[in-house]
């Protein structure tokens, strides 16, 4: 549903629809379950919050292997894991708003230092994550402010030209892609999100 969006009845659906898929694959109980397999094969941090109080998802994408993952049969499992990755996002939001934090959104950071089409978007790997972005759409929409990748190389826009076609013009308008050069995002960083909130992979302070 895009954004000012009035339609009730519509909404109503969606929020239905939400509640019976979190019933069936019982998301309530996600974030208790034990993900340190797959945490150190994709690895996320959720510890950070920008300027804005706004909590922050950073992820060294580039880092994922997900031909790997979906060649050993960890499709199924994968994609429970990045939903639980969008879960915890969305947790750290409401957690903020229990803190008394004017906050109804996240950022996502990303970095695509070293990304590989054959490692991180084969055409195995796209049904994981075409998944992973229609989850995030059709049960928790409207939950992130921006979606910024740093050090995005010239091939990433192939799997994203993909992607964008699954996403709703809001989603669209929140990616920031930012090449290699530093300078460039650290300025873009650096109007955002403080340095003791990015460690020195995302040119800031933060021990690792």
């Amino acid at each position: 549903m895009a954004s000012g969006n009035l339609d009730i009845s519509a909404a109503k659906t969606m929020l239905l629809d939400a509640v019976k898929w979190r019933k069936n694959n019982n998301i309530n109980e996600i974030l208790k379950e034990d993900w340190s397999d797959l945490e150190q094969d994709f690895p996320a941090s959720f510890d950070t919050q920008d300027k804005m109080n706004r909590p922050i998802a950073t992820m060294e994408f580039s880092d994922w292997d997900f031909r790997s993952a979906v060649l050993t049969g960890k499709s199924q499992r994968l994609n429970r894991y990045l939903t639980y990755i969008i879960e915890r996002m969305v947790q750290n939001v409401f957690k903020a708003q229990e803190d008394g934090k004017s906050v109804t959104r996240a950022l996502v950071l990303l970095d695509l230092d070293g990304f590989s089409i054959r490692r991180n978007a084969c055409p195995a790997c796209m049904p994981v994550l075409i998944r992973w972005a229609i989850t995030m759409e059709s049960y928790y929409p409207q939950f992130t402010q921006e979606i910024i990748f740093i050090n995005a190389p010239s091939i990433v826009q192939v799997p994203f030209n993909v992607l964008r076609s699954f996403v709703n013009a809001d989603t669209r308008d929140q990616l920031k892609i930012l090449g290699s050069n530093k300078e460039q995002w650290m300025k873009y960083l650096d109007e955002r999100v403080d340095r003791n909130q990015r460690t020195q992979r995302y040119g800031g302070t933060k021990p690792s």
